[in-house]
């Protein structure tokens, strides 16, 4: 199974994905902070931004994750699978404090 890099910003923190495993998941794990909802891809509180790398984005709802958001780096951190090493920009540390969740299957 492949492990990949992802590094946070504007944290500046590193975290090991899991081919496997969602980046929320990965974030859960790693006790890094992104704003969590539904866990299944209809809220769109998970959003993030891929700055370099590959993901592969799981079923969301396109009402929270239009293909043009898409198409310029968004996805879902509860759907989106690592798929090379990536920087991520997570919009969640910027002012929200919260508990960290403990994992989903998805």
């Amino acid at each position: 199974m492949n492990n990949y890099l992802i590094k946070v910003q504007p944290d500046d923190r590193t975290m090991t994905g899991k081919a496997d495993e969602s980046i929320l998941n990965t974030a859960i794990r790693s006790k890094v902070d992104i704003k969590v909802g539904c866990k299944g891809g209809g809220c769109g509180v998970c959003k993030i931004k891929v700055i370099e790398g590959e993901v592969e984005t799981g079923v969301c709802s396109r009402s929270v994750l239009p293909l043009s958001e898409e198409q310029e780096g968004y996805t879902l951190a509860c759907r989106a699978k690592p798929k090379s090493d990536l920087v991520i920009e997570n919009h969640s540390s910027y002012n929200v404090k919260r508990n960290i969740q403990k994992p989903v299957n998805v």
